[in-house]
């Protein structure tokens, strides 16, 4: 009887190193074995692992290969409803924040989230600076705080905050004290995409609130039905 070969499985591990702001932190590799499995049967064949179906390649180039119109874009997704959420850094006069529904989960191992962020905010600069934040999710009630921190009313930094009461929380980032939920982030991983920097938060501790969720949704600030 023959054994199955052994699977090997690449690890990625990201090392502690300060943040580049033009790229990806650095990650080592190493390679573990998979444990062995037991014999299949006495009738059992040695069989290499499958293998799925060649995925098709394009002919030309990546770089080839035409984008989308920005118009175009924009308007397909306006159809995608997505949270509206207060990202923020920062203590007393350096508090910075901006609103956002470019944020998602991402993974539960670690508890991750995902935010894109205009490499021209100040809010940009702050979370690297600081590498933490904080995410406050936005009930239908807060449509103007909403809009206070999406520049709408002319406020910036610290101003921003003058308007609704707020917490420091336990990484000290700011939180919405009503928010529908406060969640805080040390940075985990962050990479320059086009006209924004990307930034993954490892999530350390969460405060569950109260009301219903403000979305955005075809230009339009709305809850759900």
């Amino acid at each position: 009887m023959c054994s199955p070969p052994k699977q090997m499985v690449l690890v990625r591990r990201v090392r502690n190193r300060p943040l580049d702001r033009g790229g990806v932190r650095e990650c080592s590799s190493h390679v573990e074995p998979r444990p062995r499995q037991g014999p299949q049967s006495a009738r059992s064949t040695c069989t290499l692992p499958h293998r799925p179906a060649a995925v098709p390649r394009f002919e030309l180039p990546m770089s080839e290969i035409r984008s989308i119109e920005e118009a175009e874009f924009r308007q397909a997704m306006r159809n995608l409803a997505s949270g509206v959420a207060i990202v923020a850094t920062g203590t007393a006069l350096e508090r910075r924040g901006l609103t956002v529904s470019s944020i998602t989960s991402i993974c539960i191992e670690p508890p991750c989230l995902l935010v894109g962020i205009s490499i021209s905010s100040g809010t940009h600069d702050a979370i690297l600076a600081n590498g933490k934040f904080g995410v406050s999710l936005l009930a239908i009630d807060h449509q103007d705080i909403a809009l206070r921190f999406a520049g709408r009313d002319g406020s910036k930094g610290v101003q921003k905050f003058d308007t609704a009461p707020w917490d420091q929380g336990v990484l000290d980032v700011p939180l919405l004290q009503s928010a529908v939920c406060a969640l805080e982030c040390v940075l985990h991983h962050y990479q320059v995409v086009g006209t924004h920097g990307v930034f993954i938060g490892r999530t350390v501790a969460a405060r569950p609130g109260d009301g219903s969720p403000l979305v955005n949704c075809r230009g339009e600030l709305r809850t759900l039905p």
